[in-house]
């Protein structure tokens, strides 16, 4: 039992795009772009552990080494 009207009908959608060969590759390629990152950030930006404990300064931490990341992305892709 849903209590959202048309939930059924958004899933079925939602599975559908996700078999469709698209969503395959879509589904595929995500996985190799989030491991580029994560494989990034631990050999090149040297990010091993948290430092911070507690929610707060973990979130504080992750988005820092992401704007980080980003920012190298940026800088690269620009002056090229």
């Amino acid at each position: 039992m849903t209590f959202i009207k048309g939930y059924d009908k958004m899933k079925q959608t939602v599975i559908e795009n996700l078999d469709s060969p698209l969503g395959i590759e879509l589904r595929v390629q995500r996985s190799i772009q989030v491991e580029g990152a994560f494989g990034i950030m631990k050999e090149d930006m040297r990010f091993r552990r948290f430092t911070r404990t507690g929610f707060k300064g973990i979130r504080l931490e992750l988005d820092l080494i992401t704007i980080g990341y980003n920012l190298k992305k940026f800088h690269n892709k620009r002056y090229r």
